[in-house]
């Protein structure tokens, strides 16, 4: 098998790379909250339900409606994340990680989504 020629589809690096970034999100909260398990317990529902949420979006079909789910995905977990973690030293840390997630989540992905393939 000549692995130089493998091509991937757009919808499938588009769920491959989300699916990278949920693992990263679910790592960095899990390092960050390490010495917190009650803590990080309470994060659980947040992030289960932001990348279910975030994973089930559509991509190339409807870059509008992904990124309008996103925004509403991404409100949700940084709200409930401000609640949860309100007036403990985690929230900055959490709040920091999170925004960056939002950013490739409302940024980079509807870019790509709209300029690949490229011609598109």
């Amino acid at each position: 098998m000549n692995l130089d020629v493998i091509t991937m589809s757009p919808q499938r690096l588009h769920q491959i790379g989300s699916a990278v970034a949920w693992v990263g999100m679910w790592a960095g909260v899990g390092l960050l909250l390490r010495s917190q398990p009650d803590v990080f317990g309470s994060m659980i529902p947040l992030l289960a339900a932001g990348s279910v949420i975030g994973l089930a979006l559509p991509g190339h079909d409807d870059v509008r409606l992904y990124l309008t789910g996103s925004l509403v995905v991404w409100a949700g977990l940084l709200s409930g994340a401000a609640l949860v973690l309100g007036g403990t030293s985690f929230l900055g840390p959490i709040l920091t990680l999170l925004a960056v997630g939002a950013g490739y989540f409302l940024i980079v992905v509807p870019t790509y989504l709209t300029m690949w393939p490229p011609g598109r």
